[in-house]
């Protein structure tokens, strides 16, 4: 799995602000939106006993920008350092979680004259333990967070830094994540009651005690647009239906009662693909969508990320989960309570194990 994102921890540097205001001053951050208050970046009072600021945009969808969401979030709990993000990161988390669940400011509406800040930046590509471990990073620092060095190769990836500091790191914003950023729209309400309604259509009360007698598998089939980039980027070929038809065996073996919640980015081919024999599955309607702006041949645009949200709501609440690629299947897999299939076989979670 690649999971990708460029994020920027910020020092202090000389800077000429092009653009000044003050704490009492009103400055256009954002002129499509109307006139915010904002304060400026002033690089004399920003010292060697001043915070770090952290500053990231994330490259790709819900999944890099949520991670750079949290890692920023971490950053700021572990290390007191200041973190900000863009409004895009902004717009993917509030998609999913509540309003009151953000604890990042975004820089654009913080500072008057961000470019003064974003364009001043000092790469940092050394080992992630140093980075949590050295206390000289977290005052007075300016540091782009692992940045692309040749051509799209680069940023940051859990998986490069695997160690005993990087996972205490990921348990971290994981059961920060799970206890304090619930699902906006009372979503888990809606999902708690679309599990009950499957229970209710796959078992009859005579076999069932209660919903606690049924085992929920989420399965994540990543496909479209996922394929070529992983194929292009990695040479790996796609995850076809027996790596999805062997997990569901497996799960079945091991589990009672089984449900098999599907959700796709092309959930016709799940329909097609995946062996319905002895198996009782649910493929959600949802089929998130996205499209390519003609101008911007490189960006994919989603088309109503609600869809999204409610199948991630869907999957992160069954018991288990299989799997694809990519980093909105690193989250399902995290925020998972159960064992989750990868291609590379069964992971049990710690808890799990006797």
């Amino acid at each position: 799995m690649a999971w990708h994102t460029s994020l920027v921890l910020l020092l202090s540097c000389s800077i000429v602000l092009s653009q000044v205001c003050d704490n009492e001053q009103l400055c256009d951050s954002e002129p499509a939106t109307g006139f915010k208050k904002c304060k400026y970046f002033d690089p004399a009072q920003f010292n060697e006993d001043s915070p770090s600021i952290v500053y990231g945009e994330g490259r790709g969808r819900f999944g890099n920008q949520f991670l750079v969401y949290m890692v920023f979030l971490q950053l700021k709990r572990q290390l007191g350092v200041d973190s900000y993000i863009n409004k895009e990161c902004e717009g993917y988390v509030k998609a999913f979680f509540t309003d009151e669940s953000m604890q990042l400011p975004v820089l654009s509406e913080v500072y008057c004259n961000p470019e003064a800040i974003k364009s001043n930046l000092i790469g940092y590509n050394g080992p992630f333990k140093d980075l949590v471990n050295d206390e000289k990073w977290r005052k007075g620092k300016l540091i782009e967070f692992y940045p692309p060095l040749d051509g799209d190769t680069g940023g940051y990836r859990p998986e490069d830094h695997a160690g005993p500091e990087q996972d205490a790191f990921n348990k971290a914003y994981v059961k920060y994540l799970r206890e304090n950023m619930p699902f906006r729209d009372n979503l888990q309400n809606k999902i708690d009651r679309r599990l009950r309604g499957m229970a209710k259509k796959y078992y009859d009360k005579k076999s069932l005690k209660s919903m606690k007698d049924v085992t929920f598998i989420g399965v994540h089939i990543r496909r479209t647009d996922h394929l070529e980039f992983m194929k292009k980027k990695y040479a790996q070929e796609p995850l076809e239906e027996d790596y999805y038809n062997d997990a569901m065996e497996y799960f079945q073996e091991e589990y009672d009662n089984c449900v098999f919640v599907v959700i796709s980015d092309d959930i016709k081919w799940a329909k097609k693909k995946l062996d319905r024999e002895n198996k009782k599955i649910y493929f959600s309607d949802q089929n998130p969508s996205f499209h390519i702006p003609p101008q911007f041949s490189f960006e994919v645009m989603d088309d109503d990320l609600s869809k999204a949200a409610y199948d991630f709501a869907l999957v992160t609440s069954c018991n288990h989960t299989i799997i694809s690629r990519g980093t909105f299947s690193m989250w399902i897999a995290l925020l998972t309570p159960g064992e989750y299939m990868t291609e590379y076989g069964a992971i049990i979670p710690p808890h799990m194990q006797g």
